[in-house]
């Protein structure tokens, strides 16, 4: 019997992949926080961890880079957003579903993790196809050091500020901005910030 760990901040979520689809085949524990989730990795291996991106104030994906390197992480939540799929798999999760699709899916992978780099379910595929033609492709062309730059200023820090917080200079961040907004065809600091909500950066 495998170990599965539920995060999620809505019990409910847990009590219905508990009665309809795991049991007799998985062992499922739960955690409705980072903190719990951090208290029961430390105690218990897990083959798998379901995992949703909202958890109250939290982003779920915060956790990643505390899950050990051989247990199994999908992402299971209600969020559309390219960002965040993109996010996901740049960091090494192993897959992306959806709640309101079948789970049928989800077990698949659970079963067989390694058939693929990248699991996903249709409504996610077809949300990663049509981002082809959307602003996360523009935002991957910004080098790192750019994407860094980018955040900050759609959060409203000043070339003081990021330049301070980069450990760069105050040109370089000139530098920096001018070639942001030619990647992405904007002309000032207002179309940065509509850049940003588009990918979830910043909420309005």
């Amino acid at each position: 019997m495998k170990r599965v760990l539920i995060i999620d901040d809505h019990y409910l979520i847990f009590q219905g992949l508990q009665k309809y689809y795991f049991h007799p085949h998985y062992k499922l524990d739960y955690a409705s926080s980072l903190e719990e989730a951090r208290s029961l990795l430390r105690l218990k291996k897990f083959h798998a961890v379901l995992l949703d991106i909202s958890l109250g104030l939290e982003n779920g994906l915060d956790l990643f880079s505390f899950i050990p390197s051989d247990t199994y992480t999908f992402i299971l939540t209600m969020h559309k957003d390219i960002s965040y799929i993109e996010q996901a798999r740049e960091i090494g999760v192993k897959g992306y579903f959806l709640k309101d699709e079948s789970t049928g899916l989800v077990l698949e992978a659970l079963k067989n993790p390694s058939l693929k780099d990248f699991w996903m379910s249709q409504e996610t595929r077809k949300l990663m196809q049509h981002s082809e033609s959307s602003v996360i492709t523009e935002y991957l062309r910004l080098s790192p050091r750019e994407q860094e730059v980018f955040i900050l200023m759609a959060r409203g820090a000043d070339y003081n500020k990021i330049a301070q917080d980069l450990n760069i200079s105050k040109k370089t961040v000139s530098n920096h901005r001018e070639k942001i907004l030619s990647k992405f065809n904007a002309t000032n600091q207002i179309g940065i910030v509509k850049k940003a909500i588009e990918l979830g950066i910043i909420a309005v």
